[in-house]
């Protein structure tokens, strides 16, 4: 009888610490959330191989310094050689996207602003993370990046095989007074507002 309660003492402080444990393990890594990672170079730079291709966002723009410089400071750079894609290659287009969601405090008023993505497309399309390397303001570029982060590309390609790349994207937006247009999608178009009718009377007129 005693040797059965010891054994059942020793098992009840086993659980116990194996549960203590596990508490501490949950404790130490707490969950990450998007704006965690796009404004800490470090989770794209730890995708990036030895040699890394660049798509700059402007046509038969190149590695230029304004590039460079983003290259640098989000130390792509000391990860990996950057490369221009081949002349040749197919770059990525987009396939799906969405419309930034825009943050309601920066809709009304005279603000303009933008924000500064490299984004890491892969082989199969999709967006495997973006690093925010300059912005105007904060929630703006977070609403962007919960929009391109669920965007999906046709691949840039080389002699017909798939490959990961780079790509630079700019956002921006200006507010108007009454509401905002803001820029959103690989062509940047900016969302009209309504035009109101002038013979027609004003609401409550």
């Amino acid at each position: 009888m005693q040797l059965t309660a010891r054994l059942f003492c020793l098992l009840l402080l086993l659980v116990t610490g194996l549960s203590g444990a596990a508490d501490k393990k949950e404790q130490k890594e707490p969950s990450l959330t998007l704006e965690d990672i796009i404004f800490e170079p470090s989770y794209l730079t730890k995708l990036l191989g030895p040699n890394t291709l660049v798509v700059p966002s402007g046509d038969g723009a190149g590695l230029g310094p304004e590039l460079m410089a983003a290259l640098n400071k989000a130390g792509v750079t000391e990860k990996s050689r950057s490369f221009l894609l081949p002349e040749g290659a197919k770059p990525p287009e987009v396939k799906t996207s969405l419309p930034y969601g825009f943050p309601k405090s920066l809709r009304q008023g005279k603000q303009e602003g933008h924000a500064r993505f490299l984004v890491f497309v892969g082989a199969d399309g999709a967006v495997k993370t973006l690093h925010c390397y300059e912005f105007t303001h904060r929630l703006f570029a977070l609403a962007v990046a919960k929009s391109v982060v669920k965007w999906k590309y046709t691949p840039a390609s080389i002699n017909g095989t798939a490959v990961p790349v780079l790509l630079e994207l700019p956002a921006e937006f200006r507010g108007d007074g009454y509401d905002n247009k803001f820029n959103y999608g690989p062509e940047r178009n900016p969302i009209e507002q309504p035009v109101r009718d002038p013979n027609r009377p004003p609401p409550g007129g």
